[in-house]
């Protein structure tokens, strides 16, 4: 066996290889980095470049990023012998405030980023931040349709694309990034939006390569040295720190570097070879079963069918004494005869048919073409129609004058007031209300007490949404909607 010295020496005849910590990486990662869909990208990518010829000016990649008032200390000198010693940071659960950026293949425009903060209005949380920044609020924090409308016109007021001068913006596949008033407000500027494939933006995202990392680690370090005069930073202070750290990051070399990294610009199909994608194979599931195998004449065993008695082998599992008296009575004898297959005893199983709702498998695609148009029309209807019968509902509850319901985990206790909601609110009935109370007895405690989106607990000072088609329950800072008025989960919107 090999030993420690094996394992010294055997590092002293390879210098090129060194005992390295791996950075975390999801199933779903892993999974989706395959072939078939970054092929699908390249594409599509191709495609547009050919069409409109864009310049590596008028290339964008948009994404959006958490920063907190809670930093991560960095690293620090500090004596040997001692196993911990601590930092000074700002609370022990920070105030996340998503910030939206934007640069070119160029590096020549850093469109100014958008601040989104957890309130209800942003008065003097912009003193000193990235000049030109937008602001604004959302209750959850998150970005939405609404609010990447909004990130739209600022880019449309910075960039200034027309339909003479197109612009491609590669961006994720969320839901919040297209919706039938994007489409239209792309269509009328030329705007050209293309996806990535999903879970590979740690791969194909070129903010996500060479920028978030170094900002956030500017960040931290201002964030540091706030704390060396001041007690706690509060989300009034985060524009300043932003803003210092991201002078220092936004170069034309980082902005370069993101997008020639993936192979977006200059244009490079086979950036990524088959190494790269050896642990998608991996975990690519290839084995299949047939819903009716005996159907069909080639999946039947083309050896003679065993005998009871070899059935029932020693140590081979035994058959229950009635499945056995079974047999034996259909064959007309007091002992099992060897004409009953194996097939009787053990069936294969078949899959289910019961009808799971289950979200539509997204792709790389160009969310700007014309096809996309009607879908969008689409589900905007459905949304209206959804948004109509819970208005309807609502009313015919407030009539019968049916106390609010509470998430079953709440032991039907009130829910507090939300800490960033300034306004006080609708006293009539709760926005969680969307079914009866009888709905709510029939329901598993353990699947209902968390949540699906972090499939975290319960806590007693936060609002609950639930979806209006699963019936299922959220954190409202998890649901990415500032109103439960129609929620309908990311599950169950595509």
């Amino acid at each position: 066996m090999a030993g420690k010295d094996w394992y010294y020496h055997f590092l002293k005849r390879n210098k090129v290889i060194s005992l390295r910590k791996p950075e975390p990486t999801s199933i779903n990662r892993i999974s989706a980095f395959n072939e078939t869909q970054v092929n699908q990208f390249f594409q599509n990518l191709k495609k547009l470049y050919e069409k409109y010829h864009f310049s590596n000016e008028k290339i964008f990649n948009v994404d959006e990023t958490g920063i907190s008032t809670m930093q991560k200390p960095s690293k620090r000198v500090g004596p040997k012998g001692i196993k911990q010693f601590g930092a000074k940071t700002s609370a022990e659960r920070g105030k996340t405030v998503t910030v939206i950026c934007c640069f070119n293949a160029a590096g020549t425009c850093y469109v100014p980023p958008m601040f989104i903060f957890p309130r209800t209005r942003t008065t003097t949380l912009e003193k000193n931040g990235p000049p030109n920044a937008k602001y604004s609020c959302s209750k959850s924090g998150w970005s939405n349709e609404q609010l990447f409308y909004e990130w739209l016109q600022h880019f449309i007021d910075i960039v200034k694309p027309s339909k003479d001068h197109p612009v491609l913006i590669i961006l994720d596949n969320h839901s919040s990034h297209i919706s039938i008033a994007i489409y239209e407000c792309c269509k009328q500027n030329g705007i050209v939006l293309l996806t990535i494939p999903p879970h590979t933006s740690h791969r194909l995202q070129p903010l996500d390569l060479t920028f978030y990392g170094p900002l956030k680690a500017a960040f931290y370090r201002q964030c540091d040295n706030y704390l060396l005069h001041f007690e706690r930073i509060t989300p009034y202070d985060l524009a300043e720190l932003f803003h210092k750290a991201y002078s220092q990051v936004a170069t034309m070399d980082k902005a370069q570097s993101g997008f020639k990294t993936p192979g977006i610009w200059p244009f490079d199909s086979e950036k990524f070879t088959k190494e790269d994608f050896l642990a998608s194979n991996h975990h690519t599931p290839t084995v299949t079963i047939d819903e009716e195998p005996q159907n069909d004449p080639d999946m039947r065993t083309t050896t003679p069918e065993p005998s009871i008695s070899e059935v029932f082998q020693e140590g081979e599992p035994s058959t229950s004494t009635a499945v056995v008296n079974e047999i034996a009575i259909k064959s007309g004898s007091g002992l099992p005869q060897p004409e009953v297959s194996f097939e009787d005893l053990n069936p294969i199983p078949t899959p289910s048919t019961s009808k799971i709702q289950r979200r539509k498998k997204q792709k790389s695609e160009i969310l700007t073409e014309t096809p996309n148009k009607q879908v969008l029309i689409v589900c905007e209807e459905k949304r209206n129609k959804r948004s109509v019968a819970f208005q309807e509902k609502l009313k015919r509850k407030s009539k019968k004058g049916k106390s609010s319901l509470k998430h079953p985990a709440k032991n039907k206790q009130n829910f507090k007031r939300n800490l960033f909601q300034e306004s006080e609110p609708d006293e009539s009935i709760s926005e969680s209300e969307l079914c009866d109370d009888d709905e709510l007895d029939d329901m598993d405690g353990d699947s209902e007490d968390r949540c699906l989106i972090c499939d975290d607990s319960s806590k007693k000072d936060e609002y609950w949404f639930r979806c209006i088609l699963c019936s299922r329950w959220a954190h409202e800072l998890c649901s990415g909607v500032d109103s439960a008025e129609g929620y309908v989960c990311d599950f169950c919107d595509r």
